[in-house]
């Protein structure tokens, strides 16, 4: 009798001590989540504020590669041609002020219907995967999905940990390089122009320019 009021008692608070332990590691992880709540999404990035010379926005559609020279911004894989100014100017203030609002658990389902998918891994319900470089070295990544019933918040998921969140501003930039670029790529009326010619490429003033600059720029 009393060998089974041990093995009871040794049961019991074998019990009591993994429920314990399980409980400190949830609340471990709730209160390292919760400490997210109105941080910056890309805090790293705002740190070396900048000597951030290099953002990538990948999607399923394609990556682009925002490069940083000469306090311009080019983009690489349009043969390093200008980028649009006032989008790269809303890029870098929606980095800025992004900040983390509502917490999900991880789950698919939510994970597809907000295309948070990364599209490194699979192009299915993919989102945008955004990432911020100085000098070659990754700063911060997060995989941005679609905006939320209001418009002003949108659903990401933050690589770190998976849990899926809530982010401030608006992350509704072009998923091509081309629309990147600075348009029109030049602005001077045909009547004007007689001949024009980039590197072993010419074109006379008798051609449709409207049509052909873009094919000579390789934008």
């Amino acid at each position: 009798m009393i060998k089974n009021n041990f093995v009871i008692r040794f049961f019991v608070a074998a019990l009591f001590t993994l429920g314990l332990v399980a409980a400190l590691i949830y609340l471990y992880v709730w209160t390292n989540d919760s400490k997210l709540n109105g941080k910056l999404v890309f805090a790293k990035t705002y740190n070396v504020g900048t000597s951030i010379d290099k953002i990538e926005l990948q999607s399923a559609e394609e990556t682009v590669t925002l490069l940083q020279k000469d306090s311009y911004w080019l983009v690489e894989n349009k043969n390093n041609y200008y980028a649009d100014f006032l989008l790269v100017n809303m890029l870098l203030d929606a980095i800025n002020k992004s900040i983390y609002s509502i917490r999900f658990p991880y789950d698919e389902k939510t994970v597809n219907e907000k295309f948070l998918n990364n599209p490194a891994k699979t192009k299915e319900n993919s989102g945008i995967l955004i990432k911020t470089y100085a000098k070659d070295k990754l700063i911060d990544e997060i995989i941005v999905g679609i905006p939320d019933e209001s418009k002003n918040y949108y659903f990401s998921r933050n690589l770190q940990d998976d849990n899926i969140w809530l982010i401030s501003e608006k992350f509704n930039f072009p998923l091509y390089a081309r629309d990147w670029i600075v348009r029109p790529i030049l602005t001077v009326p045909q009547k004007q122009i007689e001949v024009l010619q980039i590197d072993d490429k010419k074109i006379n003033r008798l051609e449709d320019l409207n049509h052909r600059l873009s094919y000579m720029a390789g934008i």
